[in-house]
């Protein structure tokens, strides 16, 4: 198991899930902080024949180990089967293929799987992202990469937490206050953040550049909250969906939108864009999340995004 730094912030601490893990000498458990702890605690596990990673923390943990994951697979070495613990202050791909609860009570039912594995049903199968900022630097992996307010908002969440004084600002209940803040303006029809120009190319096509207020691709078949709000067609595995400037006719479309249901709202009539892709490029952009993690354009070139590989998860 790999526990991430967030994970202090989420459900009892740490030092709950050490305590827990004391009882069980024969599971190896490492913590990490940084990529290169990522990749040291994936080749001890690696020699030792470990086939099941559980990942026990939040988006930005879960994005690490898929990047080694997948970068160790580009030269030839096989991908574990993972399991996904809701560990982090941000937990949104642990709740769309993940092991839900208290990470304690989950890791038990991990645990009774391993000892008499489950059919099919116990494991899904979910497309990686792969994005890349330049030829020359190594590509990053993940579930769900957002621009516009979404790249704005995370860097005002970040700030919020870090100086609210409010209690349990720095955990998850930060994230939640920031995100509810930005909703909040722009179902009103208020941007709380300037508009970005952005080039969308979806499959070869593109799609030409104008001001979106928000930009969002993943590969998730829910976000936070259980919402879905991609509605295009297409049989790619990445779900582009581009609200545009001004957001008209956000609050009235919200019922159909966050479903997953198109409507006369968000019609491409008024701007908005919905498809599935398997590849994308981003140009002209000033920033984007990859899981949580800022990641801005290297001297102004595009940002290449595929979903040409997935991984396996356990979700008992």
């Amino acid at each position: 198991m790999i526990s991430g730094p967030g994970y202090h912030n989420n459900r009892g601490g740490l030092s709950r899930m050490r305590r827990f893990l004391a009882g069980i000498p024969e599971l190896r458990h490492e913590e990490v902080a940084t990529p290169v702890d990522v990749a040291r605690a994936l080749s001890k596990f690696r020699e030792a024949n470990v086939r099941l990673v559980v990942v026990n923390g939040g988006d930005g943990t879960l994005s690490m180990v898929v990047t080694e994951v997948m970068l160790r697979r580009a030269v030839g070495d096989a991908a574990p089967l993972l399991a996904v613990l809701e560990g982090g202050r941000t937990n949104m791909s642990a709740g769309d293929f993940g092991c839900r609860g208290r990470p304690t009570r989950a890791l038990r039912r991990i645990l009774r799987w391993a000892e008499r594995p489950g059919g099919d049903g116990d494991i899904v199968e979910r497309a990686v992202i792969r994005l890349t900022t330049s030829p020359e630097s190594p590509s990053r992996y993940g579930f769900f990469v957002g621009g516009g307010i979404i790249y704005h908002g995370s860097k005002g969440c970040w700030t919020f937490r870090e100086t609210s004084v409010l209690p349990a600002s720095e955990t998850g209940l930060g994230t939640a206050l920031g995100v509810a803040a930005i909703l909040g303006k722009l179902l009103v029809g208020k941007t709380p953040y300037p508009p970005v120009t952005v080039g969308v190319t979806a499959d070869g096509v593109d799609l030409g550049a104008r001001p979106w207020v928000a930009l969002f691709v993943t590969t998730l078949e829910r976000m936070a909250l259980g919402i879905r709000p991609f509605w295009g067609e297409g049989d790619g595995p990445l779900r582009i969906t581009g609200v545009p400037d001004p957001p008209r006719g956000v609050f009235l479309s919200a019922p159909w939108s966050l479903r997953g249901k198109p409507c006369r709202w968000t019609s491409p009539e008024r701007g908005y864009t919905s498809l599935r892709a398997r590849t994308a490029v981003l140009t002209h952009i000033d920033g984007v999340t990859l899981d949580g993690e800022l990641i801005q354009p290297e001297d102004g070139q595009p940002m290449s995004l595929d979903a040409t590989e997935s991984l396996r998860f356990v979700r008992t």
